[in-house]
């Protein structure tokens, strides 16, 4: 009722596409991150890693894997912790922060660029067929990235 798919894979090609590959490193950077040098607990770690991945929010969809199953946030740990009314910004941490800022968006910037020029060389490479009416043409049929 869904309508979904399932896409098999092998165990020497773990990519069905390209974005579960992209899932695929992020999770293992993650697993990374979390279980350091106590390689013999990384079992142990699974269920934080979960927890952490499903409330990451998607750039595309702008919602957490939780959000999207369950039709809800979950509550942080930080969302926990009551907040003085009064409070005062430390001089360190926002000078910290207009810098981490100011650092993302030059990042930015440079990624866009570098997507631009990328495109620009790729693109030359194209030419631009026009076909008319009647003109013979071969082609070769592509499904899911395999001839």
């Amino acid at each position: 009722m869904l309508r979904t798919m399932t896409e098999f894979s092998i165990a020497f090609h773990l990519h069905t596409n390209s974005q579960t590959k992209v899932v695929n490193k992020s999770l293992r950077n993650l697993l990374r991150t979390l279980v350091r040098e106590h390689v013999g607990s990384w079992d142990l770690k699974l269920f934080i890693a979960e927890f952490l991945y499903n409330s990451f929010v998607n750039k595309t969809t702008d919602k957490s894997m939780h959000e999207i199953v369950y039709d809800f946030r979950f509550k942080q740990p930080i969302d926990l912790i009551l907040m003085a009314d009064h409070y005062k910004i430390s001089e360190g941490a926002s000078s910290f922060a207009s810098h981490v800022n100011e650092l993302h968006t030059e990042i930015n910037h440079k990624i866009v660029k570098n997507n631009a020029n990328y495109k620009l060389r790729t693109n030359f490479r194209k030419r631009l067929k026009t076909f008319n009416f009647g003109d013979f043409v071969m082609f070769r049929f592509v499904r899911n990235g395999f001839p």
